[in-house]
């Protein structure tokens, strides 16, 4: 019996990122220069996205990438930047465990992205003055 409560004590606080955190999260976007700009968000789940900044989003843990297209405007040149993904440092714990990591790895969680992203935005040169 002792053996039993042992091996489920094991199971449950192993795969520590799958118990500790949740399937989503959320991203700070702010411009380079504080200034306001519309760009695009694309991730697997949802597609393309049109929002402004600066904003909060809320995305799915993943494996893939985030693309941040910059939309061009009136003060507004357009740019990509991509967001890689990083390993979520609770997944760490389970460097005793290699068996538990494939639950984290199978349920995603085992990834996460910066809490904040610095999107790069490059202005045109709206002053008439310098023609």
């Amino acid at each position: 019996m002792k053996k039993i409560i042992l091996l489920v004590c094991c199971v449950f606080l192993s795969s520590c990122a799958t118990v500790f955190t949740s399937g989503e999260q959320k991203i700070g976007l702010y411009t380079s220069d504080s200034g306001p700009a519309s760009v695009m968000i694309i991730t697997p789940e949802e597609g393309g996205k049109i929002i402004s900044l600066p904003n909060e989003i809320e995305v799915g843990r993943s494996s893939d990438d985030i693309i941040i297209n910059v939309l061009e405007d009136d003060s507004t040149q357009p740019s990509i930047q991509i967001v890689r993904p990083g390993i979520n440092p609770v997944f760490y714990v389970n460097i005793s465990f290699p068996y538990f990591a494939i639950v984290d790895l199978i349920s995603k969680k085992m990834w996460s992205f910066d809490k904040n992203i610095i999107v790069n935005v490059n202005r045109k040169n709206t002053n008439k003055d310098s023609l």
